[in-house]
């Protein structure tokens, strides 16, 4: 049904979908969010460190999401889309606050600390965006998972 969209509209009106075959469509969804997020078409040349920064992303993005579907099936094991959708709202909202203090936060430090001079010579930008990313989509997915806890009253998590 990926792609078919009008089958997977029918399938939706007859409810016929189960909580896991809406994971897998987010799943995809996510994973593609987090190349076409990450400029992937966009860039000039392939770097290592533009290839690690794709993948490191995608597997937080992925673990992260699993993690959080089976917190969810631990509790009533329903609505998970509704409520990934509705928390991770807010919790994205914090997290992007959090990533641009994280990053410039750092950045700061780098110069008072005297390893960046005031253009930012000797910032890498690569590296520093993928270290705010890495923690902001940690936290992320750690807060969310913790949520989705407390909203499917899961005993254990």
């Amino acid at each position: 049904m990926i792609l078919q969209p009008r089958r997977l509209a029918d399938a939706l009106a007859a409810n016929s979908l189960s909580e896991r075959d809406k994971f897998n469509y987010l799943v995809l969804w996510a994973v593609a969010g987090t190349l076409l997020g990450t400029g992937f078409g966009s860039w000039n040349a392939w770097t290592w460190s533009r290839a690690v920064y794709l993948a490191v992303l995608g597997i937080i993005t992925i673990v992260g999401l699993v993690v959080c579907f089976r917190a969810n099936a631990r509790g009533d094991n329903q609505a998970f889309l509704d409520r990934y959708v509705c928390l991770s709202a807010v919790i994205g909202i914090v997290m992007t606050v959090l990533y641009y203090a994280l990053y410039y936060g750092m950045g700061v430090a780098a110069l008072l600390g005297g390893w960046i001079d005031i253009d930012a010579r000797g910032w890498n930008r690569e590296a520093m965006g993928l270290t705010t990313s890495v923690i902001a989509s940690t936290i992320y997915y750690l807060w969310l998972r913790q949520l989705l806890v407390r909203a499917a009253r899961a005993r254990t998590a």
